[in-house]
């Protein structure tokens, strides 16, 4: 997958952080109801930013889009598992059974 070109320079980071947190569950194990649960641990986390010169603020809420991109980066990992059959045949990618997040106006 390393090999793939992406637009999202920080999908390694995000893969890495799926891999820590799910690559020892099978992927014929794997469900929609961990995945959103994680996703929803994420998103009560705080953010980093950088403002202002070298300053930094911490605690800030994430975003969706944050959110969004690490349910992304999943999603590509799933696909590119099946495009490699690495997946048990006839499975269904649970990642399809959760909500996007809300994206913001």
């Amino acid at each position: 997958m390393s090999e793939e070109k992406a637009r999202d320079t920080s999908r390694r980071s995000r893969v890495f952080w799926w891999v820590e947190r799910l690559g020892h569950v099978p992927l014929a194990d794997l469900d929609a109801d961990e995945i959103s649960d994680l996703l929803d641990a994420y998103k009560s986390g705080a953010a980093q930013k950088y403002r202002r010169g070298s300053e930094y603020v911490q605690g800030l809420p994430l975003s969706n889009g944050s959110v969004n991109r690490l349910r992304s980066a999943l999603g590509g990992l799933l696909k590119w598992a099946k495009r490699r059959r690495l997946t048990p045949k006839g499975w269904n990618n649970p990642l399809m059974d959760t909500e996007h997040p809300l994206r913001t106006v």
